[in-house]
């Protein structure tokens, strides 16, 4: 861990959750502040389920969820190098958590997983990372069969404008 620990890093290390509860009450705290290593809060929280869930429940103030500390790491990146599961399922719903991140040396979250023999840790990851292509491919048809409506649309408008407002039949 670098130098320069917050109170906020130091309690959610420890585990003293009521502690983090007390200090995430004050309206003047910085959740995002890293310390001399480039660790935030979240980065020492990735063994603290309970100290992540009272994080996250903090999302307007909360912006360093992708934050890189020491080596290139990211808060994910140390909860699946700890094999935290259940840190790392929370981490993966946070929108905007990037799953295809990698360190400083190019290891990837299920290199890290592997590394540490964590096979269930990547498992989450890699759920989340298909659930949200699913839905990334859902809203990519949904704005295909939009465009497709409009142009439909335009298209009989014009129809009707070059008719003289009438429908023309076919001829064979």
């Amino acid at each position: 861990h670098g130098g320069n620990m917050t109170g906020l890093m130091w309690a959610l290390h420890r585990g003293h959750n009521s502690v983090v509860e007390l200090l995430l009450s004050q309206p003047s705290l910085d959740v995002n502040s890293s310390d001399s290593g480039g660790l935030t809060a979240l980065h020492y929280a990735s063994r603290n389920v309970t100290g992540i869930r009272l994080l996250l429940a903090h999302p307007p103030r909360l912006t360093s969820v992708n934050a890189r500390g020491y080596a290139g790491w990211t808060p994910l990146m140390s909860a699946v190098w700890w094999g935290s599961v259940e840190v790392v399922r929370e981490l993966v719903r946070v929108e905007g958590v990037d799953l295809e991140t990698r360190d400083d040396r190019g290891t990837s979250l299920e290199e890290a997983a592997r590394a540490r023999r964590c096979p269930e840790v990547w498992g989450v990851v890699q759920a989340r990372q298909e659930e949200r292509r699913r839905e990334e491919e859902a809203r990519r048809q949904e704005g295909a069969m939009e465009a497709g409506a409009a142009l439909q649309g335009a298209a009989g408008v014009q129809g009707l404008q070059a008719g003289g407002g009438r429908e023309e039949e076919s001829v064979a």
